[in-house]
Order: structure tokens, then sequence, then C-alpha cells
């Protein structure tokens, strides 16, 4: 079964692939970038079908954008078993903040909310949440660092009793720490602290 390669952080590539951390490190930037296997041109030939026959290079792909007449983009993905999740670009004056999913599906059963429908499939795991910023990023013409096209992004989880806090410490603890292990702190207009988390 394939594993998704943008599961792992440079060092995780490293030792997988039994690779210079050089070629870890480029590799890890063509991830970040939202690009496949075949893209990955300093690579040989023969090493990338090596690669794209045992891992998946991204973790979701664009099936449909939807925008709103404020400017906001709805992005529904598709992950690689075919589940299926959703992501929010709301554009404010100080970035872009993408609502990005952890789950496929909800557990809670609400008969207002088609996220229930199916009941709970499962969690995310870290290289598809980031994947949902990567794409995004891409699809915006986003550059790494300060070029990046999505500057903020919001953890989407269902807050209930029992749910909340097992996903919200996944996503905190693997995806902003492994991928975006800058921490910067903010103020909001009314003064209220926030801690910003990116990626150089």
């Amino acid at each position: 079964m394939k594993q998704l390669l943008s599961d792992f952080n440079s060092e995780e590539i490293r030792e997988a692939l039994d690779i210079p951390p050089y070629k870890a490190k480029q590799i890890f930037r063509w991830l970040a970038k939202g690009c496949d296997f075949a893209e990955m041109s300093d690579q040989s030939k023969a090493f990338r079908e090596t690669l794209q026959e045992n891992y998946f290079a991204q973790g979701v792909k664009k099936i449909k954008r939807l925008v709103s007449e404020d400017g906001t983009e709805k992005y529904l993905f598709a992950l690689n078993d075919g589940a299926v999740v959703e992501g929010v670009l709301m554009k404010y004056k100080y970035g872009n903040t993408l609502c990005v999913s952890t789950q496929a599906g909800c557990r809670m059963g609400c008969a207002f909310c088609a996220s229930t429908l199916n009941g709970l499939e499962r969690s995310l795991s870290a290289g598809e949440i980031y994947g949902e910023v990567v794409a995004v990023n891409r699809l915006k013409e986003g550059g790494l660092g300060e070029g990046r096209a999505v500057t903020n992004v919001v953890l989407i989880f269902i807050f209930a009793p029992g749910a909340a806090s097992l996903l919200y410490t996944f996503p905190m603890e693997h995806v902003m720490k492994k991928y975006m292990p800058k921490e910067e702190k903010k103020y909001t207009e009314d003064g209220e602290e926030i801690v910003a988390w990116y990626n150089e």
C-alpha cells in the first residue's frame, strides 16, 4: 500500500528513502510547492518512477472551486482513498486565511448538516491537512516563505464533548510544529494576542 510522502518532513524523507540530506531537502521543497513526482526535474527519471510506485506525492486534489460575491473561495478536495473534504479561503486586510478540514465526515449525526450523512469516515493525516494548504497556495500561485498566498490557517473540527480535544491536539502537534515550525505572536485590533505559525 502506498504511503503519503507529504506525511514526512525532510529528515523523515531522508530516513525512509535512505538518501543524502540535500536530496531529501530537494524533494521536501518540491512537495511544499504542491508538485507531483514527475515535476521534480532535479531528480533522475528512474528515481521518480520508484517514488511514484511506492508513494503518493500529495494528499489532496482539488475537484471543485466556488467563489462568492465577496471573494470567499470554497474548495472541494478529494483524498487519495476517495474521501472528500472541504476548505474555505477568506481574504482579509491582514492576509488570506484558509480553513482546512481535519477529518472526513462527522459522527455527531446532526440532521441539518451534510457532513454527517455517512458518519465519521476518519481523521486526516498531517500530510493531508498540510496538503490542503499546499494545494490552495499553488492554485493561487503563491510561493514559499514571504511569498506564500495562504498566510493564516484555521483548523476545522467538530467542537463536541469527547471529540474536540483529540482532533485539536493532533494537528497542532503534527502539522504546525512539523511543517510550520516558526512561531510569531500577533495581535488583533482589539489587542487580543494570537499565535501565528509559518514555514520559512
